[in-house]
């Protein structure tokens, strides 16, 4: 069911039909009105109340939303099958390039204290969390996030994790999902943080042993130096992620991406320096722990089907398709690794360089 906050007479004509069919309700979109001083009395929190086995509930704000929506806190306190959030920005840009500042307090939005009251109310029995707003997320709600929602299956952090989080985002504390084993998906898009440290964090365990995918799209650090990654047994070395897609990344980022062990691979949006790395990463190389270099365990490469076309190599230097005859020549076969064609890039309007 689609609600907007505001919206009487609607609410009006549903509020009978919802004391009979509410307990029907299972998953729930709210779009909030901005601005709102007083929304105690609105018709729409008549029809909460027989909403009580709501499992999913996606709520849609304006970034700079500072009203309390206190009525709806209320409510959502209330459902106790609640188990997947997703907190959406309106006319949320998914192909932004730098996240926009904010002139407003995080803490004083509407987006923090609301997920703040989600999360303890809710932590403990949440499964999946998919933030959708450039609002950077407060330490104190990391840390809840990490800590308490033992049961949580997926997150996605979009646009969520800014520099200032970056030192709690890369400490290899494990989280509780992880811990429990319950953790299976990371999306992270547009988010500041080392690929290094989080490669590390992966494979320590920091988010347990059964991931089965992480998509980790236009990120990128501007921290320098990199972060040397241990070759030597980790928890994940005997298992493998069922999916990595690693979107706009640079080629030392890829390098040590290259040591999570993952069974399939979606590379896409590649400048062309970095795509002519790919054959020295996907060779059939053994380090000396026996273990195979190059995302171990690889069975499945998959890139984008426009490179195939003759004229996608025109734009690009005679070594990039040299690059691309060596892996499908030579190093997947060496490997026995499949290539496929179907990876699609994320809706970036990224225009400042070419991409592959």
């Amino acid at each position: 069911m689609y609600l907007k906050e505001v919206e009487p007479d609607r609410h009006h004509r549903l509020a009978k039909n919802a004391q009979k069919l509410g307990n029907f309700v299972h998953n729930l979109t709210i779009l909030l009105e901005s601005g709102l001083s007083d929304n105690e009395i609105l018709p729409i929190y008549d029809l909460l109340p027989h909403m009580q086995n709501i499992r999913s509930l996606t709520i849609v704000h304006a970034r700079g939303d500072v009203a309390p929506h206190s009525a709806l806190h209320r409510a959502v306190d209330k459902l106790s099958q609640l188990e997947h959030l997703t907190i959406g920005e309106n006319n949320y840009n998914r192909g932004f390039n730098r996240l926009p500042r904010s002139h407003i307090p995080v803490t004083t939005t509407f987006f923090h204290r609301f997920l703040h009251a989600v999360l303890s109310t809710h932590g403990s029995h949440l499964q999946s969390l998919h933030l959708y707003t450039l609002l950077a997320l407060h330490r104190d709600l990391y840390i809840k996030l990490r800590d308490d929602t033992p049961k949580l299956r997926w997150v996605t952090f979009a646009g969520n994790i800014d520099e200032a989080l970056q030192d709690e985002f890369e400490e290899p504390i494990p989280w509780s999902s992880g811990k429990t084993g319950s953790l299976e998906g990371l999306m992270l898009l547009n988010c500041h943080f080392h690929s290094s440290y989080f490669a590390r964090n992966v494979l320590c365990g920091v988010y347990g042993t059964r991931l089965k995918e992480v998509n980790v799209i236009a990120c990128g650090s501007r921290k320098g130096g990199k972060y040397y990654i241990p070759l030597s047994s980790t928890p994940l070395r005997s298992g493998s992620i069922e999916h990595l897609w690693a979107d706009h990344m640079k080629a030392w980022e890829l390098e040590v991406l290259s040591h999570i062990p993952t069974r399939e691979l979606s590379l896409t949006r590649l400048r062309a320096k970095n795509f002519r790395h790919l054959p020295a990463l996907l060779r059939e190389v053994l380090n000396p722990d026996g273990t195979q270099s190059g995302f171990p365990g690889l069975e499945v490469l998959r890139l984008n089907q426009s490179i195939v076309h003759n004229e996608a190599w025109e734009r690009f230097p005679n070594d990039c398709k040299e690059a691309y005859e060596e892996l499908t020549e030579r190093c997947l076969p060496e490997r026995g690794i499949k290539l496929g064609l179907d990876a699609t890039a994320w809706p970036n309007a990224c225009r400042i360089h070419p991409h592959i």
